[in-house]
């Protein structure tokens, strides 16, 4: 390969965002707006598509960053993406049905393991 293909292909990664570190929050206006969250905590998941976390590392995440609670509680992390902030007038309205196109893993707080992991 030669230099001048491998200096494009960084560029191009380096514009794209493969450099970005994956940045995972705790979305409360989400748990606002979906009825009866007391059981549930989402959280979006901020990443570029070439770095992506996979379940294992959202796995690891949420035991270093989220404390335990005492009651069964599922956690629900999110891919971002504009149709799950505000910007989507229709987020309130139809919330339960954008959220399936985004999730990730959802995990019960027990036990820290994704029962269901999209990849």
């Amino acid at each position: 390969m030669s230099k001048f293909l491998c200096s494009l292909i960084i560029i191009c990664l380096y514009l794209t965002g493969c450099n970005n570190d994956t940045q995972i929050y705790h979305a409360k206006y989400l748990d606002d707006i979906f009825p009866n969250t007391d059981g549930q905590q989402t959280f979006i998941v901020k990443s570029h598509f070439w770095n992506r976390p996979t379940c294992g590392k959202i796995e690891q995440w949420s035991k270093e960053n989220i404390k335990p609670v005492n009651h069964q509680k599922i956690y629900n992390f999110l891919q971002y993406d504009k149709n799950i902030t505000y910007d989507n007038k229709y987020l309130a309205s139809e919330y339960d049905a954008i959220r399936l196109d985004y999730v990730i893993c959802q995990m019960y707080d027990d036990d820290r393991q994704c029962f269901n992991c999209e990849k």
